[in-house]
């Protein structure tokens, strides 16, 4: 039983001797707000990788960038050679026509595939996404 009161008194001493502070006289922090980073409703930006030729299929492999968190949508992939257009038939890493989403990154990986091309190693190629909220290029070596 004595511990116990001596135990409050103490509680209360140290309670008693603990300085007030007055919340509302005290400055709130400061934030700091900056602007986004690029816009949310943009095109995706192109990082491209490598090509694969072979007999069947010409395959660019490529990340593209974008703000976490929001959508976008790739509605077909042309890739002019030569002054030739040949139109992408595959692709893999999100669907044609489909709404994909960012995540915490920020990229998506992509092959995208298109019909034999017969040009020598080192031609320089555009490559161009048609997307929802704007077109992306990109100039890829095959």
């Amino acid at each position: 039983m004595f511990k116990s009161v001596l135990y409050s008194a103490i509680a209360l001493a140290a309670v008693a001797s603990a300085p007030i502070i007055n919340i509302a006289a005290e400055p709130a922090p400061q934030m700091v707000c900056r602007p986004m980073q690029g816009a949310a409703k943009a095109a995706p930006v192109i990082e491209y990788d490598s090509t694969l030729i072979r007999d069947d299929v010409t395959r660019v492999s490529l990340k593209i960038k974008g703000q976490p968190h929001t959508a976008n949508r790739i509605d077909g992939a042309t890739l002019l050679v030569n002054g030739i257009l040949c139109e992408a038939f595959d692709i893999d890493g999100v669907d044609f026509n489909r709404y994909y989403q960012w995540e915490d990154e920020g990229i998506i990986p992509l092959e995208i595939d298109f019909p034999p091309i017969v040009a020598p190693h080192g031609t320089k190629a555009k490559l161009h996404l048609k997307c929802v909220y704007g077109d992306s290029e990109a100039e890829i070596v095959l």
